[in-house]
């Protein structure tokens, strides 16, 4: 007598896998986007770029007004703004990106304040500091492509354990 198990014939096991690589995916992609995120905003609280120095004019005018005299920091908000934002694409599924969100005081996208500050103006050096937090977790997704198989191999077993803990089938 050969027992085989409960999910190697049901015919509703792919879709079960399938949900479960979903779900795992998901997970870790907002792990991933919120680890960047936290990971450029540190870069900027503790400075740990070698950026051109502020003008000594500005700098004068942030210790005068009270601004923070960090560079990449006046009042905060572009720091605080950075966030991982999730989106849902009917073709690509759920996505995740990395960013800054809202506007300025002066209703200025921060979007667009974060592209002056990475490459700079003609009256501002570049301070990169998307560039390298990018590069630096590109490095670091390969190694998460064999936690993210785990991921789903567990949320699978889960899942399959939830939708039936006992049936299993018999062949005489």
């Amino acid at each position: 007598m050969k027992k085989k198990k409960y999910l190697k014939t049901n015919p509703n096991f792919v879709t079960v896998f399938r949900k479960s690589a979903i779900r795992a995916s998901a997970l870790r992609m907002k792990s991933m986007a919120d680890k960047l995120a936290k990971d450029v905003r540190d870069v900027l609280y503790k400075q740990l770029y070698n950026w051109p120095p502020l003008s000594p004019k500005y700098l004068a005018m942030k210790e005068r007004t009270g601004l923070d005299t960090r560079i990449l920091i006046a009042s905060g908000k572009y720091v605080r703004s950075i966030k991982s934002i999730r989106t849902v694409d009917e073709d690509k599924g759920v996505m995740y990106s990395v960013g800054p969100v809202g506007k300025t005081a002066n209703k200025i996208p921060l979007t667009l304040l974060a592209r002056w500050l990475e490459y700079g103006t003609t009256k501002m050096p570049a301070r990169e500091h998307w560039r390298p937090a990018w590069s630096i977790f590109l490095s670091k997704v390969s190694n998460t492509k064999k936690k993210l198989k785990t991921e789903i191999l567990r949320e699978f077993g889960k899942n399959i354990k939830s939708k039936n803990k006992t049936k299993v089938t018999t062949r005489r």
